[in-house]
C-alpha cells in the first residue's frame, strides 16, 4: 500500500505544471470610471432608439442625465482632488489618475 502511494506521489510530481496567466496584471482589469461611462452610453442609446415608446425613452434620458451628474460630481471630482494632492496612485487597470481623467474626457466628449 505504501508503495502505491509513493508511486502515485511520484506520478503527480512528474506532471508538468503549465504556466498560468498572472491574474493580477493590468490587462485583466477594466477601469471603473470608463466602465461607468460605457454603461451610461448604453442607457443613452435606449433613449435614442425609435422602437422604444416615447415615455420610456424620456425615462432613459433622465436616468442617463442623473448618472452623468453623479459621475462628475463624485467620481471625477474625487480623481481631480487626488491629482491636486499629488497622489501617484495607479489603479488595478494600470491607469494613473491623469490618464484616467484624460480617458474620461475623451469618452465623455464622444458620447451622443
Amino acid at each position: 500500500m505504501a508503495t502505491k502511494r509513493a508511486q502515485r506521489a511520484q506520478r503527480i510530481a512528474q506532471v508538468v505544471i503549465v504556466d498560468q496567466p498572472v491574474l493580477r496584471s493590468a490587462q485583466h482589469f477594466i477601469n471603473r470610471e470608463l466602465s461607468s461611462l460605457e454603461f451610461n452610453q448604453r442607457v443613452l442609446a435606449q433613449s435614442l432608439d425609435p422602437r422604444v415608446p416615447l415615455l420610456e425613452r424620456l425615462k432613459f434620458l433622465c436616468i442617463s442625465s442623473s448618472n452623468l451628474d453623479e459621475f462628475f460630481e463624485i467620481r471625477v471630482a474625487g480623481l481631480k482632488q487626488l491629482l491636486e494632492l499629488g497622489s501617484t496612485q495607479v489603479g488595478p487597470d494600470g491607469l494613473a489618475i491623469a490618464d484616467q481623467l484624460a480617458a474620461i474626457h475623451q469618452r465623455a466628449t464622444d458620447q451622443n
